[in-house]
């Protein structure tokens, strides 16, 4: 079920994807526009992956957006916030899948980010585990040669994770 409140900037999807629930607002794209398949087409190419699926059926919709509260619990068993989706708009720059990607050096090979920590650290997909299914990992933005921490098995399985 999809609703929208354009007075209030927010949206939110329920089950739209097997085991991904989230109340989800806007953030830096108010409204979020749809993500086109035309232009999700171009990113993916540029990337050169295929997106996991249970992620773009979020992502069409709530690109640049937050899910309702939430935290993700590292490895090491500190936590972080999941702050919000990254964008696949060319503007504003900074928080744009690509731009990141395309200027960021310290970003291993095949990872690929797709949200964000208040921090500025990435929640990524790595798809040098796998191309067709990636796990997620958390990546320090700021340190060279950073180790990922695996999160998750999988976008539903991370955001089913978030703790409160």
């Amino acid at each position: 079920m999809d609703s929208a409140d354009p007075a209030m900037g927010q949206s939110s999807t329920e089950g739209i994807f097997t085991g991904v629930a989230a109340q989800w607002h806007d953030r830096i794209l108010k409204p979020a526009p749809r993500l086109s398949n035309e232009r999700l087409a171009e990113v993916q190419a540029r990337l050169g992956v295929r997106l996991p699926e249970d992620y773009l059926e979020v992502v069409r919709v709530h690109q640049g957006g937050s899910p309702e509260g939430g935290s993700v619990i590292l490895p090491d068993g500190t936590g972080t916030p999941f702050n919000m989706l990254l964008h696949f708009e060319d503007q504003p720059e900074g928080l744009d899948v690509l731009g990141i990607v395309e200027w960021s050096e310290l970003l291993p090979d095949k990872v690929i980010p797709f949200a964000v920590d208040p921090g500025g650290n990435y929640f990524c997909f790595h798809y040098r585990a796998s191309d067709t299914a990636p796990p997620v990992v958390f990546l320090p933005h700021d340190e060279v040669n950073a180790e990922t921490q695996h999160v998750a098995d999988s976008f539903t399985e991370l955001i089913d994770s978030l703790q409160d």
